[in-house]
């Protein structure tokens, strides 16, 4: 099966945005084009030949397809752009497109893996994408379904058998080579600026075009800048949602799985050393080119050590096994590793293609499920953050919590708690988040107190708690317990969960008693329903018992609290990232901030 993406038009609709380049190379909110998107999901299906049309800035089109170096493209180049529709791009490509099974798209559109895998592995050989459930869209196509086929394409019918359609389609030779018939008369009555589907119709009588209903996935087409905005809030939730996440216990077999099916040839393993114990890793790992030698709070520096590892070998993709930290550094490693100049963290991120599995050894952090890589840069802590380095899939294996040593088995799980809550309640929480949250705290209030007493039957529910809490504030991002706790971890040598858990109750204990200072644009209604679902979640009377429901939780993990002086408070307040508190519901001020740390601390 091969594909040819309709691409000729100038995207004049786009503003400035299309100046000095074609839509197709518009760029998401995951900095990743349009045209970039759509290559990537067909390579992932399967497709190695592409054919595309172009008409302006053809040579920037030629230019992306050149980082697809294991995929043919042909180029059909239509001069006549400004004049004519896709009917005439679909008539330049008639030798190209024939003798074989397509999938024929716009070069604007925008959707998910899932329908496209629905759209190629499909036993239909001709399918449409319609929506039954969402209301008929003005000025774009609708189909037309007659006894479960498709009957006709258009902009303007508005029947009751019509639904909302995307122009992304899979067509047998055959019935390409019935519309290419249609289109080339068409061309000779010189009715050139039509859509390609215009002529479709007129065999559509004859030919059996079924559909697929994309209600729960994402399809959307962008034709202006609206259009861009709405898209860029919704398709990474659909990306984010559709990581593979696998379950096992043979967690190396299930990596060399993955290396087969995915024809990587050349991993880089980047593990904790702890593994180095085990003589089935060791033998592993022994076939592989690996790296290991970075701290627990993971430097910029140990990131460009790994780099120069990946490089010197000739990686092609990159495996991570270990705690968040080990994790935090294969992100790294992938997204610095297409840049040229050696200033890698100053340098603006794109969007990197490149293989990444994630297997966590501990449950805590789920950065195995997020697009977050903290490290440490000139002794400061750095986030660096893009949609590109969320691995593609992730290994759960309970089996990794048996040895863990006590201490960080409890800040491990009191991390993925206080995510878990705070996710709850951020300015950027929404239905898909709080579900993810909500199972996590439900999974943690069930099994936290035979967890710390190393009971091996809630390892599972934990090791799935802590992936959900990941998979909420990937979405939500952290809030002010978070950006408070970082000082704490250096300052004090304390774990990052600990450090968290110290912070959480004030927080929470503050958002409630000043709700008034609400910067969430949703307003002080919306927060105030999330805090009262908090209480319903975490079955108490009302938000004040929330907060000693909280504090009564993470007493019983029995951390001790460091003691700090005034100077270490004025230090601590100071240290707070203030794009952090930009993700909490209410304002906090420094002055705030230090009455909290001296909560903390009895001072």
């Amino acid at each position: 099966m091969k594909a040819f993406i309709f691409n000729s038009g100038s995207g004049s609709r786009m503003g400035d945005l299309t100046k000095s380049n074609p839509k197709a190379l518009v760029k998401l909110a995951n900095d990743e084009a349009i045209l970039s998107r759509q290559i990537r999901l067909l390579k992932s299906c399967g497709i190695n030949e592409i054919i595309i049309s172009t008409g302006p800035f053809e040579d920037q089109i030629k230019d992306l397809t050149k980082k697809f170096n294991k995929l043919k493209f042909s180029f059909i180049r239509n001069d006549k752009y400004n004049e004519t529709n896709s009917i005439y791009s679909m008539y330049l490509a008639k030798d190209f497109i024939k003798e074989d099974d397509f999938i024929i798209l716009h070069g604007d559109l925008v959707f998910d893996q899932k329908i496209l895998e629905k759209l190629i592995f499909s036993k239909s050989r001709n399918v449409c994408l319609i929506n039954k459930k969402i209301d008929l869209p003005e000025k774009d196509f609708k189909g037309k379904i007659v006894n479960e086929k498709l009957k006709k394409i258009s902009v303007s019918i508005f029947d009751k058998d019509c639904f909302a359609l995307q122009p992304l389609y899979k067509f047998d030779s055959k019935t390409l080579e019935l519309w290419h018939n249609e289109i080339e008369k068409f061309i000779k009555k010189d009715e050139v600026k039509v859509y390609a589907e215009n002529a479709l119709n007129n065999i559509l009588d004859i030919v059996d075009v079924s559909y697929l209903d994309y209600d729960g996935n994402y399809v959307e087409e962008i034709d202006n800048q609206d259009d861009l905005k709405r898209v860029n809030v919704c398709f990474r939730l659909f990306d984010y949602a559709n990581q593979e996440i696998i379950t096992s216990s043979d967690y190396l077999g299930e990596i060399n799985k993955y290396i087969i099916s995915e024809s990587l040839k050349n991993p880089l393993i980047v593990h904790g050393k702890h593994l180095l114990k085990d003589d089935k890793f060791k033998i592993f790992c022994s076939n592989y080119t690996c790296f290991s030698n970075y701290s627990p709070n993971p430097k910029y520096e140990e990131i460009i050590e790994g780099l120069d590892v990946f490089k010197k070998y000739n990686c092609d993709s990159i495996v991570a096994i270990g705690g968040g930290s080990c994790i935090d550094v294969a992100k790294g490693i992938k997204i610095f590793s297409p840049m040229k100049n050696s200033d890698y963290i100053n340098q603006v991120f794109d969007y990197v293609e490149l293989p990444l599995l994630a297997v966590p050894t501990t449950a805590g952090t789920g950065t195995e499920s997020t697009r977050y890589s903290v490290i440490y840069y000139n002794k400061e802590k750095q986030s660096l953050t893009h949609d590109s380095i969320l691995p593609n899939a992730c290994i759960l294996n309970s089996d990794f919590l048996i040895d863990l040593p006590v201490y960080q088995k409890k800040s491990t799980l009191l991390d993925a708690f206080c995510q878990a809550v705070e996710s709850y309640w951020s300015v950027n929480s929404n239905e898909e988040s709080k579900v993810y949250a909500k199972e996590a705290i439900e999974l943690f209030l069930n099994n936290y107190k035979e967890y710390i007493k190393n009971n091996h039957c809630t390892y599972p529910s934990v090791m799935l708690l802590s992936n959900l809490a990941g998979r909420a504030i990937n979405i939500t991002q952290t809030t002010a317990p978070h950006a408070m706790s970082y000082k704490l971890t250096t300052l004090y040598n304390i774990a990052h969960g600990h450090a968290v858990s110290l912070g959480l109750p004030k927080v929470l204990e503050y958002i409630i008693n000043n709700i008034d200072k609400i910067q969430d644009i949703r307003g002080k209604v919306y927060l105030a329903n999330s805090l009262d679902e908090l209480v319903n979640i975490f079955k108490v009377k009302d938000k004040l018992d929330l907060i000693k429901a909280i504090e009564i939780i993470i007493n019983e993990f029995n951390l001790e609290t460091p003691k700090a002086t005034k100077e270490e408070i004025e230090i601590l307040a100071s240290s707070v990232d203030v794009n952090r508190l930009k993700n909490n519901p209410v304002i906090l001020s420094k002055e705030v901030l230090k009455e909290m740390y001296q909560s903390i601390f009895n001072i």
